[in-house]
This record gives structure tokens, sequence and C-alpha cells, in this order.
């Protein structure tokens, strides 16, 4: 598709020329990618700001469930801090952005990216998306407030599938663990 091919080669000029023959800005390809995407994943700087400013979908998702941003925080090319930095100013607009950035940060985690994490750190929203980094008794209400709440419990749901004692025990040594395996159980029975 011709605009996806202008935003992974940051033809900003060329994006502009499609969008008014009347390309669709969000027209996906085989991966279900928007060219927002590409413009991501390959660094062009330029041309994320131009789709930003026409009012592109970010709560798109690909094949792989990714949204925009998710594809920045592990996208290592020269503008990836300065693209995630730009989505992260987009994403503070809305309702869910605190579980947003603990999507960041399990990507970051996987990825081991010490810039990215510095980075997400910076938006005063704390990692909460590892239960052996949280420490305290009031540790649900933490987690609630903090957006955390749905990735925490996929980790709990898969350490019991998983049967990873390590987490497991991690778990029970917070008011988390109550909840999680009722809501587990509850699950289980339907």
């Amino acid at each position: 598709k011709p605009l996806h091919y202008a935003a992974k080669a940051g033809e900003v000029r060329i994006i502009k020329l499609l969008l008014k023959s009347g390309c669709d800005i969000e027209a996906r390809n085989d991966q279900l990618q928007t060219p927002i995407f590409l413009a991501i994943r390959f660094g062009n700087y330029e041309a994320v700001c131009y789709f930003i400013q026409k009012k592109v979908n970010l709560e798109v998702k690909d094949q792989d469930h990714n949204t925009p941003l998710l594809v920045a925080c592990n996208s290592y090319n020269k503008n990836g801090l300065k693209i995630l930095e730009k989505l992260i100013e987009q994403e503070k607009k809305k309702d869910d952005f605190k579980e947003s950035i603990q999507k960041c940060y399990r990507v970051t985690a996987k990825w081991d990216t010490d810039e990215t994490y510095n980075l997400l750190k910076q938006t005063g929203i704390p990692d909460l998306t590892d239960i052996s980094k949280i420490e305290g008794n009031k540790v649900l209400e933490m987690v609630k407030e903090n957006g955390a709440e749905q990735i925490l419990y996929e980790n709990f749901y898969n350490a019991i599938d998983l049967n990873e004692k390590e987490k497991l025990e991690a778990f029970k040594k917070t008011d988390l663990y109550d909840v999680f395996m009722k809501r587990y159980e509850e699950e289980k029975t339907k």
C-alpha cells in the first residue's frame, strides 16, 4: 500500500500527497497495521507527528494486539525515545493512561530497555507489573489506582496455570492473593 511505504520511508511530503489523493490514513496492511505503525517502527518522527496531527487512531491494534504506543516501547531506532515521548504525550489525554503505561512497563521489562524504562518512570506512574517488586499491605489499592490490576491478574492466572511457585508465594504476601484467587475460581467455574 502506497501510504504504508511512504510512512516506512518517512516521506511526509508524499504522505500528504497520498492523503490528498484519497488514500485512507487508517488503511491496514497484512499485519493489520496502519501507516503510523511503520512510521514508528522505522523511526520516522516527522511522519509520526504528522499522523498525530491528522488525528490518526492511536487505539488501533495490529494482529499481535499492539497499539502504536506498545510498538514504540520496543522500537530500537534513532528516534525511538522521541517517538515514544510524543505518544506518551498523546496518551496522557486518555482515561486509561495509567493502564497504558503499565502495559508499556511490561513490554519494556520483556525487552530490557533501560532508556525506555526511565522515560516511563518520568510519567510518575510506578511500575507495578512485577509483584515481587511491590511491598506493603495496601497493594490492591495501589494497583487499582495505578492501572495495573488486569496485568497483575494475568500474571497471577499464568502463575497458577504454569505452577510458578515463587510468583504465587509473592502474591500470597499481598492483599491481592485472596481477591485474585476468588476471581480465578469464579472464572474456572464458568
